[in-house]
């Protein structure tokens, strides 16, 4: 499992938005932004977008290893399904 670095970082793309996102640091040394979590089927579900690339952007799932929070990609097109569909029911502007 890869183990992520996590800081708080202020949206540059919103003018007069004090709005905090959260950031993670994979292992690839990328930085992503998490656009929005979700919980679904007791797990948690995180909807992340490149720092650098807006057009790249996937869903993980967030797993408590050891006390260390990481993502894991989703098993099953099933459970892909499931949350993207509850994705796609949020709101998510800002």
């Amino acid at each position: 499992m890869i183990k992520e670095e996590f800081n708080k970082q202020e949206n540059p793309n919103f003018e007069n938005n004090n709005e905090l996102l959260e950031t993670v640091k994979l292992a690839n040394e990328r930085e992503y932004l998490i656009l929005d979590r979700i919980m679904y089927d007791g797990s948690f579900y995180v909807l992340l977008v490149s720092d650098d690339d807006e057009n790249e952007t996937f869903i993980q799932k967030e797993v408590m290893k050891d006390n260390q929070l990481s993502f894991q990609p989703l098993e099953t097109e099933t459970e892909f399904q499931e949350v993207l569909k509850r994705f796609s029911q949020k709101d998510i502007s800002p």
